[in-house]
């Protein structure tokens, strides 16, 4: 009986070939993804002329932190910090909440008109208005120069709510139907009921929301012509392309490297939403899966 325990262990702990083959192509997956993002780190805190000269690996040289210095020397830096926060959780809520509201009636099969509305969202994945006539409505609608022109255009999208509806289809029916026998309607088991145990799609609403919005250049470009709204991703945009208009600016881009400036704006463009997203990765993986899975 010992015997057999101790050969099942070892059997168990045994490493096999497909194991070793695994942990070969996860490494080298890994070196692929993070070179390139040591290599940008390290370029920012370098020296210009070696960065220019390539001479910058994964490991800075001529170690320094005018690159930043002369980012955030900027006169509107922390201000289009600030405006990129603004826009980004104001987005996150209004996004969320309106494509939890619209996915949840979809998914019950009791519905009323469920399918021509399910057939409504996915046509408008396939044909839009195009750039021009949502440009026209912003403005009409006096948005330009808000931040209601930031954060309202796009705040449902047709695949984000497929994603929350086939979510909400995973619930157990049991549960709403308990509800509905201990007397609930359906505004308190959707938040009493269905929100509590939505973290993770909710989560990956809030990610992708959160992600598009502070990356968002295009959008700021079109409506807000004022320099004190841009966001962050705007500011930088102007500042790698080196608006000559704008003397602050250009007296800063004197300073450092085309290159340098390219690995300084990248580092602070992406850090803050690298810091978040490992504390919601774990919703982010499940939610998707479920969704996966059960659509």
């Amino acid at each position: 009986m010992a015997t057999a325990k101790v050969q099942k262990l070892h059997k168990m702990n045994r490493i096999s070939v497909f194991d070793v083959v695994l942990w070969i192509v996860m490494l080298f997956s890994s070196v692929i993804v993070l070179y390139p993002v040591l290599r940008i780190v390290a370029g920012s805190f370098s020296n210009s002329e070696l960065i220019d000269r390539n001479m910058v690996g994964i490991i800075p040289k001529g170690f320094t932190i005018n690159n930043y210095k002369s980012l955030f020397q900027l006169d509107i830096m922390w201000s289009s910090y600030w405006n990129t926060l603004k826009y980004t959780v104001a987005a996150m809520l209004i996004g969320v909440i309106l494509n939890l509201m619209t996915a949840y009636p979809l998914s019950k099969k009791h519905f009323v008109g469920r399918k021509f509305w399910n057939l409504m969202i996915v046509f408008t994945m396939l044909f839009s208005g195009g750039l021009i006539p949502t440009y026209l409505v912003v403005t009409n609608l006096g948005m330009a120069n808000t931040i209601w022109a930031i954060t309202v255009p796009g705040c449902v999208s047709a695949w984000y709510v497929i994603l929350t509806r086939t979510f909400f289809e995973s619930i157990p029916a049991t549960l709403e139907e308990a509800a509905k026998i201990d007397g609930a309607n359906d505004v308190t088991i959707m938040f009493r009921i269905f929100l509590p145990l939505s973290t993770p799609i909710i989560a990956i609403l809030a990610l992708y929301f959160a992600v598009g919005k502070w990356n968002d250049f295009f959008g700021p470009l079109l409506y807000l012509p004022q320099r004190e709204n841009w966001p962050l991703a705007l500011l930088l945009r102007q500042w790698l392309i080196m608006d000559s208009s704008q003397s602050s600016m250009e007296q800063q881009q004197q300073l450092i490297s085309q290159t340098a400036r390219n690995y300084t704006a990248i580092v602070v463009t992406s850090l803050p939403i690298v810091c978040i997203y490992p504390f919601i990765q774990k919703y982010f993986s499940q939610g998707m899966m479920i969704g996966a899975i059960k659509g």
